[in-house]
């Protein structure tokens, strides 16, 4: 007889047999008559014990009968306990065995079973009411009768891996009982205090719901989860799945006025999570490298067509040598304005309203490109006009420097203060062009900025001509010029007159050469 071994036993079953969730059904059963006859047979032969031998007949009885009673003490947890793992395999008969296994030592083994069958017990009752996270709770629990199946095949290892077993029973069911929102049957008791408080936050919940229907697998992500218990997965299935509700919040569609783009938005409720993983981060990384840039392009298109479509008439430039540019530039800004897609995506298929935003959007970013290039092409025209002329300022004020009838004409072209004022006005049409976006707004009849510096460029042409004809020195100024840069002259090539006259007119200096 181990005194020790029965000791601990009767202090076990104490505990036990205080416990709330079998007191009833105990003391039911030990207020069974059978159990107080037997004690008093016992009391009855302990009396009449009359040697050794008796009373280690008496002893052992009586041992016999403490083993029956601890064991039916015992027996509504741990019976409760091998249904549970009966349940939970296929192994009947290993169970049985485990049971059998267990009641030899129960009281070592007892506080651990009890605390994972609390664990078990605290679960939600999904026949009561639907949770959403049930299919996390049924995954964890498929993922357990694996474990269970394992060590019950193995009969022989029960002495050696029971601990272990009953450990990492208790804690994976413990840590999975800890997570409150197991209990949650609706997205909203997912929603923080500030979230609450988004009136618009409902606009989310299709998205919301198919991250919680992506976001249950407890198999392993990545390396760092393999190691981890299947419970701290089940956390980070639930924490990812509140972060994906702060990630929509951030993006502010639902705040939006614009309805079409909500549409839009809601349209890609299914494709956000097509990618497999960590559903916080698959759907960050969709809304930033997928949905940030195509609502980009999309309010870049919305913001174009918005603006009023401009009234061109390329009968401005008609005579202008920089006119096939011009014409081009026109007639790709109409055939863009009539591409507004826009209106369109409502009823396009969803695997075409991406490639639809971006080809429109590319045809708008290349008129820009064509409009950036060509600005820089008629500004420089325009410019280098301007410096042309502006260069011929001192030699026009000699001409007309003794010629009354000519200076109006010359104030024409130079002064600011004159009514037509060309030259100013030509620059100030260049320096308008100053940036991407101005050429077409220039091209425009509101605004008619080229067609008006076109105007001042023929005028100031035909002006600066008046002037020389009327100034009698046409002639000798298209002469001088034809010597370009070479101011050498021979006997040949010596016109007298002409040299007379620019110098009088004081349009050149004469110097010579001694070749002697």
């Amino acid at each position: 007889m181990d005194k020790s071994k029965i000791k601990n036993r009767y202090e076990e079953a104490l505990k036990l047999k205080s416990r709330k969730q079998y007191a009833k059904a105990l003391k039911d059963e030990l207020s069974k008559q059978d159990w107080k006859d037997e004690l008093e047979d016992l009391s009855t032969h302990m009396e009449s014990i009359a040697s050794e031998k008796e009373y280690e007949k008496f002893m052992n009885k009586l041992v016999e009968l403490f083993d029956k009673i601890y064991e039916k003490i015992a027996a509504p947890g741990l019976d409760k306990f091998i249904e549970w793992i009966k349940d939970n395999s296929k192994n009947e008969t290993n169970a049985d065995k485990l049971r059998a296994f267990l009641i030899k030592d129960y009281e070592n083994y007892s506080s651990k079973i009890d605390d994972i069958l609390v664990a078990i017990d605290s679960l939600p009752n999904e026949k009561e009411e639907k949770h959403i996270f049930k299919t996390l709770v049924t995954k964890f629990q498929s993922e357990q009768k694996s474990v269970i199946s394992k060590f019950l095949n193995n009969s022989e290892l029960f002495a050696n891996s029971i601990d272990a077993f009953l450990d990492n029973l208790k804690e994976e069911y413990e840590g999975l009982s800890s997570l409150p929102e197991l209990s949650y049957t609706s997205i909203d008791e997912l929603y923080d205090d500030e979230q609450k408080k988004e009136i618009t936050i409902s606009f989310y919940a299709p998205i919301i719901n198919n991250a919680i229907a992506e976001g249950q697998s407890l198999k392993d992500i990545d390396d760092t989860e393999k190691n981890l218990k299947l419970w701290v997965r089940a956390q980070n299935r639930i924490t990812s799945i509140k972060k994906c509700i702060s990630i929509l919040v951030k993006t502010g569609i639902a705040k939006s006025e614009d309805e079409d783009l909500k549409y839009l938005f809601s349209r890609f409720d299914k494709e956000m999570f097509i990618t497999k993983g960590d559903v916080a981060r698959v759907l960050d990384d969709y809304i930033d490298k997928t949905w940030t840039p195509l609502q980009d392009k999309y309010n870049d298109i919305k913001a174009f067509y918005e603006e009023e479509e401009l009234d061109i008439d390329n009968n401005d430039w008609s005579d202008y040598e920089k006119k096939p540019e011009l014409d081009f530039l026109h007639l790709t800004y109409r055939n863009v304005r009539t591409g507004n897609v826009l209106p369109t995506l409502k009823s396009a298929p969803l695997d075409k309203v991406a490639s639809t935003i971006k080809k429109c959007h590319s045809s708008i970013e290349e008129l820009r490109t064509l409009e950036s290039n060509t600005r820089v092409k008629i500004k420089q025209h325009i410019e280098d006009f301007y410096k042309q002329y502006a260069a011929k300022r001192s030699m026009l004020e000699k001409l007309v420097a003794k010629q009354d009838n000519l200076q109006s004409q010359f104030d024409s072209l130079y002064s600011e203060n004159s009514r037509n004022k060309f030259l100013p006005n030509i620059k100030s049409g260049y320096e308008s062009l100053d940036k991407d976006g101005t050429l077409l707004l220039a091209m425009s009849k509101d605004n008619a900025t080229i067609y008006e510096t076109l105007s001042d460029m023929t005028k100031a042409k035909d002006t600066f001509m008046n002037i020389l004809k009327q100034s009698q020195m046409e002639e000798q100024i298209e002469w001088i010029n034809s010597f370009g840069d070479n101011t050498t002259f021979d006997s040949t090539t010596f016109d007298y007159q002409k040299i007379q006259d620019l110098l009088e007119k004081g349009l050149i200096t004469l110097s010579f050469t001694k070749t002697f």
